[in-house]
């Protein structure tokens, strides 16, 4: 199948035509997640079509203390289709403490994130002394491309980490700035417009961290920012249901927007 689909990606760019149907298939996708969100939620008279509620309704921008993201999760919900997610994700078992200092107890991001942040602008070390840097090294070597960020060779191991040095100066220098802002001035440094700190409301309406932006929150929090523009990738169903039965209107976007809305104020509490 993989091999299929390389050789039609092939084609298409041989005869000029793979960015045409790139773009309108994808337009193709997004039009038959929407169509079944609203048969679903026919079907299913609003009980539970939240669930179903598609992912690009609901991604939203905004802008929170970065002090109020402390937890992160270890397997995030994969918000290619849909916003809305039930099951145990937000558990215990699935967190862990973003700030730990203690290697041992760390859960999440054991090396990047916070830690490789603190060693780099705290610690003031090399980044080739870095224990993220001697990690991505060793599963270079291994060819094991999954936990190197990316990167497939020893250049762009150290491209990596240039760029995580000037996002640190810019940020210092500059305040932090959203994605979007940072693609007219330094679009070496930007991979598309949204791709802002990923984060998700669990149950309680609280931020949890995804995967995506671990080290750049960390950056805002050690230099003690006010507030960084982060992306809602999804919102726990138990939260979207509470929500619901405490605000009269019925509408699915009206109370996913009153579920971020509150989010928001209690951070600001």
């Amino acid at each position: 199948m993989i091999l299929i689909k390389k050789n039609i990606k092939k084609f298409l760019k041989k005869i000029k035509a793979y960015e045409f149907v790139k773009k309108y298939y994808k337009k193709f996708l997004v039009t038959k997640v929407y169509f079944s969100y609203f048969i679903k939620s026919y079907i299913l008279k609003k009980e539970d079509s939240a669930l179903f509620f598609p992912y690009e309704y609901g991604k939203t921008i905004v802008n929170i203390s970065p002090e109020q993201v402390n937890y992160g999760l270890k397997t995030a919900p994969r918000p290619k289709r849909y916003f809305i997610f039930s099951g145990n994700w937000d558990s215990k078992e699935n967190i862990g403490y973003l700030w730990e200092e203690d290697y041992e107890k760390r859960e999440v991001f054991k090396v990047a994130g916070y830690w490789s942040v603190k060693q780099l602008f705290i610690d003031e070390m090399h980044y080739k002394k870095t224990d993220q840097y001697k990690y991505m090294y060793k599963n270079l070597k291994e060819e094991n491309y999954s936990r190197t960020y990316g990167c497939k060779n020893k250049d762009e191991l150290d491209l990596y980490f240039k760029k995580l040095i000037k996002t640190y100066k810019t940020i210092k220098k500059d305040g932090y700035r959203s994605q979007k802002e940072l693609m007219n001035d330094y679009p070496d440094m930007v991979k598309k417009k949204d791709d802002e700190i990923k984060v998700y409301l669990n149950r309680k309406g609280e931020f949890i961290q995804g995967r995506g932006g671990s080290h750049r929150l960390a950056i805002a929090k050690i230099l003690e920012l006010e507030s960084v523009p982060v992306i809602i990738c999804g919102i726990h169903y138990e939260y979207y249901k509470k929500l619901k039965n405490d605000y009269e209107n019925k509408d699915d976007k009206k109370i996913i927007k009153n579920c971020i809305q509150n989010s928001i104020r209690k951070v600001d509490k």
